[in-house]
């Protein structure tokens, strides 16, 4: 069994690691998509791959749901063991779609430097 502060970095790793991967999924493979679908697709994986849930019922741990849900289906008592974890996903999927769209209409200012067309460029 992990001590408490183990199991606290190794959560916090794996957190850590789920944000980059879809930080660079959506700089990368999304940007062919339009901006709002781009981001409602990378906060659905995030949703999915860091919503916690406890293992088993009185389970001092946390684990990410996706994960219990798949392996208490297949492996465990079936739907009766997985519910909670299906119904934290479906629950944090739909926070995240709506703080997606909510961020799609807010007016963001672009990082970009804008040049004047009648700006010298020094060579």
């Amino acid at each position: 069994m992990l001590t408490p502060t183990a199991y606290w970095v190794a959560m916090s790793i794996y957190v850590s690691a789920a944000l980059i991967a879809v930080g660079l999924a959506h700089r990368w493979w999304f940007t062919v998509l339009s901006t709002p679908v781009a981001r409602v697709i990378s906060a659905l994986l995030l949703a999915w791959l860091v919503t916690p849930a406890q293992p088993a019922a009185g389970a001092d741990t946390l684990a990410p749901a996706l994960v219990i849900a798949v392996f208490n289906t297949l492996f465990g008592d079936g739907w009766a063991s997985a519910r909670q974890a299906v119904v934290l996903l479906g629950l944090s999927s739909g926070v995240a779609v709506l703080l997606a769209i909510a961020s799609s209409w807010l007016p963001l200012k672009s990082r970009r430097i804008r040049v004047a067309a009648n700006d010298p460029v020094d060579k």
